[in-house]
This record gives C-alpha cells, sequence and structure tokens, in this order.
C-alpha cells in the first residue's frame, strides 16, 4: 500500500492510537491499513476486530475498502469470507448486535425492531398523545398544559440524561453553580490571555500623572483578586476607555499593554456568565417547578417504555442504554472480551457520553484505534461531545501507553488553497486549528480573485476583519 509517513505509524502502531485528521487526509485508507496491520501481522481473525463509524454509507465503504485492501494484500478467500461477516458497522449497530446477544439481561424482547428516525415520530406522537392523558391533572394546573408538555417533550428527546438531571436537588444545584463558577475562574487565570496581560501590566509603567497609569494600577489590583470577576471586568473597561500619552511609557510600552489587556477583555467577555454564576431566587422558583415536571415527565416516560416493550420496539437512545446496562455484567463484558481483541472507531468526535462508556467496556483488553477532528464534529444536538475525543486521545497516549498521530497531509486540495485556508482559519480556531499541507501543487483552473470575511461575535455583534488576495496568492493576516 502507498501511505504517508504518518499514515503508515499509524496503521502499523504496535498498541493503541489516536489519530487526529483533517479533511481529506487520507483516513479511510489509513483505517483500511490498519485492519490489514491487525490481521496480517497481529495474527487476528477479521470477526475478531471491530469497525464503527457513523453512518450507514460509511460503514458500507469502509467495509468496500478493507475488503479491497485485504484481497489486494492477501488474497484469501477465507479472510475476505470473515470480513462479510466482521462488525464494521455504525455505532448503534454495534449495540444492537449486544441488545440481541443479551436480550435477557436487558430484559428486553429478543425479536425487537428498531425505531429510526423516521418511523419514531409517528410512534412517539400516539403514545405521548395517550401519556399525557394520564398526569394528574394538579400538575397542568400548576405548571399549565403548554409549558408542561413542550417541557416532557424537550426531557423525551434524552431521556436517560434528563431523568438524572431532575434527580438534582437544590443543595446539589448550588454545589453545581458554584463548583462551574470556580472551574471557568481557574480557566480565565491559566489561560495565555491571563499571562500576557499579567507580564504587561507588571513590566510596562507610565509616568505619574498619566491617566492610563492609575487605571493600570487599578487592573493590578484587580488582578489580585481574580475571584472578583466584576471588578476585574469594570477595571478592564476602564483601561479601554481611557487613553494614554504614548510619550509617557516606554517605548512600545502602551500598544503592548492596550493589546494584552484588550485580549484579556475579551476572553473575560467569553467567560463572563459562567464565571459570575450564583445561586439566586430564580433557582429556588425553579427548585419548586421541578419537583412537579419530574413526576410527569418520568410518568410519561414509564408508560413509553412499557409501550416500546409490548410493542417491542426501541429507539436509538434504548439501545446505547440497554447495551450500557448488559456490560455492567462482568459475563457480558469477558464474552466481548474473548471475542473482539481490536476496535478501530472512525469519526470519535461525535461519540456521546454513554457511546464512550460502551466503548470503554469494551476495548479495556484490546487494541483501540480512533480517529477524529474537533472541528468536523456535527452531532452534537445528538448529545456528541468534542471534548471526549480529547480526553480519550489523552488517556491513550498515557493509561494505554499509546500513540498520537496528526494526519495533515491533505488529497483533496492543492497548495495554494491549503495555504489560504490555513492563513484564514488559524486565527478563528485557535488551538482546535490544525495546518494541513497539500499533496497536489497543481491549480486545476486559474485562481480567482480571494476576498474573505472573519466574523468575531460577541452578544450578537460582530466585527469583520477583512482578508484579500490576489490570484496566486494567499491572503495576508
Amino acid at each position: 500500500m502507498n501511505l504517508t509517513p504518518d499514515q503508515k505509524r499509524a496503521a502499523t502502531a504496535v498498541g493503541s492510537v489516536a489519530v487526529t485528521a483533517g479533511a481529506g487526509t487520507g483516513k479511510t485508507s489509513m483505517l483500511a491499513a490498519r485492519y490489514l496491520h491487525h490481521v496480517q501481522t497481529d495474527g487476528m481473525s477479521p470477526l475478531s476486530v471491530v469497525a464503527v463509524t457513523f453512518t450507514d454509507k460509511a460503514a458500507d465503504e469502509l467495509r468496500s475498502r478493507i475488503r479491497k485492501t485485504l484481497n489486494a494484500e492477501l488474497g484469501d478467500e477465507k479472510v475476505i469470507a470473515e470480513v462479510e461477516a466482521a462488525q464494521i458497522s455504525t455505532m448503534h449497530a454495534l449495540a444492537s448486535r449486544i441488545c440481541r446477544d443479551f436480550y435477557d439481561l436487558a430484559e428486553i424482547p429478543p425479536d425487537f425492531s428498531i425505531l429510526d428516525d423516521t418511523a419514531k415520530p409517528l410512534w412517539m406522537a400516539e403514545k405521548f398523545e395517550e401519556a399525557v392523558s394520564l398526569i394528574d391533572p394538579e400538575i397542568f394546573r400548576t405548571l399549565g398544559f403548554s409549558w408542561l408538555t413542550s417541557a416532557i417533550s424537550v426531557l423525551l428527546k434524552d431521556p436517560y440524561s434528563s431523568d438524572q438531571a431532575l434527580s438534582l436537588g437544590s443543595d446539589q444545584w448550588k454545589e453545581t453553580i458554584e463548583k462551574t463558577s470556580a472551574e471557568t475562574v481557574t480557566k480565565i487565570i491559566t489561560s495565555g490571555e491571563w499571562s500576557a496581560a499579567n507580564a504587561a501590566v507588571s513590566e510596562c509603567r507610565g509616568k505619574d500623572g498619566d491617566k492610563l497609569e492609575a487605571v493600570r494600577a487599578d487592573v493590578i489590583s484587580a488582578m489580585a483578586n481574580p475571584k472578583d470577576i466584576e471588578a476585574l471586568n469594570d477595571s478592564l473597561k476602564n483601561f479601554a476607555r481611557n487613553k494614554g500619552a504614548a510619550g509617557n511609557w516606554p517605548d512600545g510600552g502602551l500598544e503592548r499593554l492596550r493589546q494584552s489587556l484588550g485580549a484579556l477583555k475579551d476572553h473575560l467577555k467569553s467567560c463572563y456568565d459562567l464565571a459570575t454564576l450564583e445561586y439566586g431566587p430564580e433557582d429556588d422558583e425553579a427548585a419548586r417547578r421541578i419537583e412537579p415536571l419530574a413526576a410527569a415527565f418520568r410518568q410519561v416516560r414509564d408508560y413509553i417504555s412499557a409501550e416500546k416493550l409490548r410493542d417491542k420496539v426501541l429507539d436509538f437512545g434504548d439501545l446505547e442504554h440497554y447495551s450500557l446496562k448488559i456490560l455492567d455484567h462482568p459475563e457480558a463484558v469477558e464474552h466481548y472480551s474473548m471475542r473482539w481483541n481490536a476496535f478501530l472507531v472512525d469519526e470519535f468526535q461525535d461519540t456521546n457520553p454513554i457511546q464512550t462508556e460502551i466503548l470503554s467496556r469494551l476495548t479495556a483488553n484490546a487494541k483501540l484505534t480512533i480517529v477524529g477532528d474537533e472541528k468536523q464534529a456535527i452531532y452534537g444536538f445528538r448529545g456528541a461531545d468534542i471534548g471526549v475525543f480529547s480526553r480519550v486521545r489523552e488517556e491513550i497516549v498515557t493509561a494505554r501507553s499509546g500513540i498520537e498521530v496528526p494526519l495533515s497531509l491533505t488529497f483533496r486540495t492543492h497548495h495554494e488553497l491549503v495555504l489560504t485556508m490555513n492563513t484564514i482559519f488559524e486565527p478563528v480556531l485557535d488551538d482546535l486549528h490544525q495546518a494541513l499541507d497539500a499533496d497536489r501543487t497543481d491549480r486545476p483552473f486559474a485562481a480567482p480573485h480571494v476576498h474573505s470575511s472573519v466574523v468575531e461575535a460577541a452578544k450578537g455583534v460582530g466585527k469583520a476583519k477583512h482578508r484579500s488576495s490576489r490570484p496566486g496568492t494567499s491572503p495576508g493576516k
């Protein structure tokens, strides 16, 4: 196989590997080569290698690429036949298999059908109406019919997480609010913006009498007590409003101070709401509404769950929930530990916490390969958490003694376009930015004039930064 050095390093890794793959960098080829390595070098049967991705189409394409690769490199009919039977599927198909293998542990019908995204709304509409009719009328009088039914509809989109959230009491709310505020303050004072601003206010001092010199002293005082975010925010705003005389400051000192404190002010603005969270009277009012809401939600949820079992249907969320319930049993975990020795998980940035926990239990004693790119996360509306990719990537390198490999050579785009994209997206994506290189040097056609605007939005107000480029050049910063 023709692989780049990075693709080869990922494909032939001895242990687990985390791959950060930008768009068009050949991750499917790498995954097929990784699959080949498990079969050819590790001596595994395709039946003991699991490959997971997030759409049926992607799973079919991955199986086809694996089949083609193994046929070209091995030419073994038995191995190819095993590829056809191997677990190369979506996460939900994997969960469905676990549920069918151990339906007795989950206490579900063995012959269940799956409510997909097309069938589920129709089925749910009928059952929801039936369930709502059973709610205590007193709850409707307390919360209102429209508000209550709308709230329950939202909660039912993720009933398991909703139930956990509704179980929190006001004391836990207070703890969560205080913890969130403290963590946000820590995030602020450990940021690069804080370090740069702290150095600037300490090292850049103006002459006595300069308007900004007095404000600088106020900023130093505020930064010494970062828990008082409001005072710090006020001092930074005050600095931005006042003007000093450049002649009263060391060469470049005033500009350095303005830039660093301006960056800290912008960073603080993005974190301000979380950093200043406090438990108040409105939270007490919300807590009083939670109890009847929780009672009504659980009544509707339990009715719908019972109807699912009666009709022998499960939705995607149920498959995940019951799979995790099954994997609470050591005998199920041991069964899959003996059956599956390696896992390849594509689009890992789109996994949600329960899917990640399922994979964690299945892969405890297996080689794990994850491929992801936080910039390409698209399933946040289904509960996917891009932070999971970062955490598991770190776990692979530390707890699993694996390696991390970035794929940055794109085969999809030519050099000049890649250079332009790098220039545009580096300041936008910040830490998420992965600079790409291009395998192609030729342009398919004459380059047009490029004009781009990067809009920095803050609370509905956008400020555009314009970049332009002429044919054959890239936009400047």
